[in-house]
Formats: C-alpha cells, sequence, structure tokens
C-alpha cells in the first residue's frame, strides 16, 4: 500500500474559493470547452480525409492527453494543475513558462474566438448589410462587448458563471442536432455536396494540411482546463476522471458528425473558416424549403460561443491568480473579491490586455486575415505547456510524488506510461512544427515576423518578469525553488 507523502510547503495555499463544481458542471464545462464550431470549418476545408484526421489526432493525442490530466490530477487535486504539476517535475522556472504560455495563448485565443463571435453575428443580419463581416466599428462593438459579459459574469462569482456556461453547452448542442439532422434530410432527398467513397485519405502532398491538421489538434486541447480549478470542484479526484470519459465521448461525436454534416452541405471549396456552418446550414435548409434555419443557427453559434469565452476566462483566470499567489508574479492577481469570492484583479487585467488584442487585429485588415494570423500564434504556444506535461508525468511517477491508496494510473506500468507520454509528446511537438510552418502564398518573411516575432515577444516577457522578481526576492526565490522539489501535499 502507498503511503500519503508528508505535507510541505510546495502546494499552493488556497483560501476562501467555494466548492461550486459537480459533475454535470465539469462535463459540460469540458464538452463547451474543447468542442468549438470554429474549428469545424476549418477541418472541412481539407475535405472527407478530415474524419480521418479528426480520428488520427483522437488517437495520438486527445486520449494520451486524457490519461495524463487524469492520473496528474489524482496525484495533486488541488488549484493550479498543470502549473503545479510541472513544477513539481522540473522546477520553479519550467512550471512558470509552461504556466505563462498557457495564459498567453489563451489571451491569443480570446481575440480569434470573439472574432469568430462577431463574424457569426453578421451573418444574421447579412442581407441587410452585407459590409457588417469587415466592418472595424461592428467587430469592435460586439467583440469587447462579449468579452466583458464573460468577465463580469466571473466577477460575479463561480456560481454565476458556470449557469451561463451550462446553458450555453445546450445551446451548442442544439446546433449540432440541428446540422447533423439538416444533412441527413438533405442527403437522403437530394445527396451529398461532397463524395466521400475514395477521398477518406489525406493528400500528403498538399502543403496546407499539415496547419490545418496542427488547428485540428489544437482543437483537442482543454481536458487540463478543469484540474486549474481543482479547489473548486467538488470531490475533484472522482469527478474529474468520469468527466472525462463522459465529455470525452460527447466531443469525438461532436467533430465527427459536425464535420460529415458540413460536407454533405458545402464542398469544401465553398467552406469559410468563420461563417462556415451556418452557409452550410442555410444552404440545406434553402433545400429541404426552411430557409429560417441559416439565421437561427448563427443565433445560436454566437450563443454558444459566449459559453465557449466564458468557460476559457473561468478555467484560465486561476493560472495567474494561482501564480500571483506563488508570488512569481505581482501579488495583486492573488487577490479575491471580498464578496463574490473571485479573482476580480486577474480577470480585469485579462480583459484590458485581450481588448487591446482585438483592437489591434482589427486594426488595418480584414476580419479573415486578423482571424488568421491569431490562430497561428495560438496553436505553437498552447502546445507548449501540452509539451510540458507529457514529460512531467513519466518524472512525478518515478518520484512516486502524490503516492496514495487508490491512485488512478495510466495502465500499462512502465510501458505504458512510456507509450503514452511518447505519443503525447510526439504529436505535440510535430503540431508546433506544423503550425510554425508558413503558409504556401509566397510570403513566408512576413510570417514569421508576425507569428515567430509574436511568440517570441510574449515568451521574452514572461521571462523578464520571472527574472526580475527573482533578482528583487532572491532569499524568497531560494525557499520556493527548494519547496519546488518537495512532494505535493494530498
Amino acid at each position: 500500500m502507498m503511503a500519503p507523502n508528508p505535507t510541505t510547503k510546495s502546494e499552493i495555499s488556497v483560501v476562501g474559493l467555494p466548492r461550486v463544481l459537480g459533475l454535470r458542471d465539469v462535463v459540460l464545462l469540458y464538452a463547451i470547452a474543447v468542442v468549438s464550431l470554429q474549428w469545424l470549418s476549418t477541418a472541412a476545408q481539407i475535405g472527407p480525409s478530415s474524419l480521418v484526421l479528426w480520428l488520427l489526432a483522437l488517437v495520438i493525442f486527445f486520449v494520451p492527453s486524457g490519461l495524463v490530466v487524469m492520473e496528474l490530477s489524482s496525484r495533486y487535486d488541488g488549484e493550479g494543475g498543470l502549473y503545479v504539476w510541472i513544477k513539481q517535475a522540473l522546477g520553479d522556472v519550467h512550471g512558470f513558462v509552461a504556466g505563462w504560455s498557457y495564459v498567453v495563448s489563451v489571451l491569443v485565443f480570446f481575440p480569434t474566438l470573439l472574432l469568430f463571435i462577431s463574424g457569426t453575428a453578421s451573418y444574421i443580419a447579412a442581407g441587410a448589410w452585407p459590409g457588417l463581416k469587415d466592418s472595424f466599428g461592428f467587430n469592435a462593438f460586439l467583440s469587447l462587448t462579449a468579452l466583458w459579459l464573460a468577465i463580469g459574469a466571473n466577477i460575479l462569482g463561480l456560481e454565476r458563471a458556470k449557469r451561463l456556461v451550462n446553458v450555453c453547452a445546450l445551446v451548442m448542442g442544439g446546433v449540432l442536432v440541428i446540422l447533423v439532422i439538416a444533412a441527413s434530410v438533405s442527403a437522403s432527398r437530394f445527396g451529398s455536396a461532397t463524395v466521400f467513397a475514395g477521398n477518406l485519405l489525406p493528400d500528403v502532398a498538399d502543403p496546407t494540411i499539415g496547419k490545418s491538421f496542427a488547428t485540428m489538434m489544437f482543437a483537442l486541447v482543454g481536458l487540463e482546463l478543469a484540474p486549474l480549478m481543482g479547489s473548486e470542484i467538488r470531490n475533484p479526484r472522482r469527478v474529474i476522471p468520469r468527466a472525462i470519459v463522459v465529455a470525452g465521448a460527447m466531443i469525438i461525436a461532436f467533430y465527427l458528425l459536425g464535420t460529415w454534416a458540413l460536407l454533405v452541405a458545402l464542398p469544401k471549396e465553398k467552406i469559410e473558416a468563420i461563417t462556415g456552418i451556418p452557409e452550410g446550414i442555410a444552404v440545406i435548409a434553402d433545400r429541404i424549403g426552411m430557409p429560417f434555419l441559416g439565421p437561427l443557427a448563427a443565433l445560436l453559434m454566437t450563443i454558444a460561443s459566449a459559453g465557449v469565452l466564458t468557460a476559457w476566462v473561468t478555467g484560465s483566470v486561476r493560472l495567474p491568480y494561482v501564480v500571483g499567489i506563488d508570488q512569481h508574479l505581482p501579488r495583486a492577481l492573488g487577490r479575491l473579491h471580498p464578496r463574490w469570492r473571485s479573482p476580480y484583479v486577474a480577470l480585469i487585467i485579462s480583459g484590458a490586455i485581450t481588448t487591446l488584442l482585438v483592437l489591434l487585429a482589427l486594426a488595418g485588415t480584414t476580419i479573415g486575415d486578423a482571424y488568421q494570423i491569431l490562430v497561428d500564434m495560438t496553436v505553437p504556444l498552447a502546445f507548449i505547456p501540452s509539451a510540458y506535461m507529457f514529460v512531467a508525468l513519466p518524472i512525478l511517477r518515478a518520484k512516486r510524488v502524490g503516492d496514495r491508496p487508490g491512485l488512478l494510473c495510466v495502465p500499462g506500468g512502465r510501458i505504458g506510461i512510456a507509450l503514452v507520454s511518447a505519443l503525447g509528446l510526439a504529436s505535440t511537438l510535430v503540431s508546433i512544427g506544423f503550425a510554425l510552418a508558413p503558409p504556401g502564398t509566397g510570403q513566408a518573411g512576413m510570417f514569421y515576423l508576425k507569428v515567430l516575432g509574436g511568440c517570441g515577444l510574449f515568451l521574452g516577457l514572461g521571462l523578464a518578469l520571472y527574472f526580475a522578481r527573482q533578482r528583487s526576492s532572491p532569499d524568497d526565490f531560494a525557499l520556493r525553488s527548494k519547496a519546488s522539489t518537495e512532494p505535493i501535499r494530498i
């Protein structure tokens, strides 16, 4: 029998966070955070072979991620999740880099989601105002309104924010039901717009397929989100693994059925990254004599995507909050609202940074160009903490960190953990490579300037902050570094 490890200073001391999330809440959080309607269009643009690529991404990344998160959250179920896991395995610097990369990737992801929300909303009134899609005023107003509504809901407390997330998750399910049923009816009456037979194998000679596959892999990131809020989940060691299994089945069904339905409606050449789903539903609706379905789907997608935003705000802001408590970022980030017990300072600062990024993204470019640049930056940044996570698991198991009776482990012993970690790490690194490959448009120099320059700037800023605080308080950092090598308190 494994004995619990002794109490140490290494666990982040979190006081005052209420445990308000149950199994249903975490399942719906995972479902809406990992499933994002915007990635269906990206996948469908590849064609029928996207179905095979989804299955490949599930096997080499999603399943390993789920197994790793299950064991790591079983070893440590407090606030901070991957930041604490990686800090325990590799030390303070690597824990900070992983946490910082995660926060930055989410902050860069928010504008892509906000532009998707405004672009989808513009489709509702596209007939009366066709220029809305590329209108700076419209996109800025709607994006920032959605952002600060999500921030406000979270400032009012997790109990209120989770209700919005839960409702929007059900709305997203409604969008999928409309899309799949309409596509099935259309296919039975008029046939499919896409020929699937003989076209399921990916064309490896296609120069765009690597970047698209990296984006599909990124679409499956998010299982680490709930453990960031471990101190706010009722019985997290029981709830998180069950939620991963239930939500995982929903996520797989959503992406496979949704991509199939979109290809039934439209050939891949006519699918746009932002408005692909409402356009696909509108085409089907016209065929079956229900033209109202297109605008209705766009409205429901706008509501559902606002829920995606709220879910990611809810989870991701716990990282700067925890790192602020750990004093690697300003301590103000670790403050809780005296009434609503929410990390309000971290929420407001995240909102302010995202506001700036949205306005910069919209300045002097079309919504489509801004959207793609931000996606190109988000993918490699998001995979850095994933890679760290796959490295951390075998180290923590070898050190027996968090060992206890009833520990949920990756099956297969040493061989199993080596296979899961190697498969997950390799797929993550390959995806980073694909994401950093320039588009085949002859603009490699500008691509590297925007994407690599942006990623390097954000990472460099984080390291500068870390070492500046280390120099300002060397004694405190020495104590924290010593604590980070000790076992986690369980």
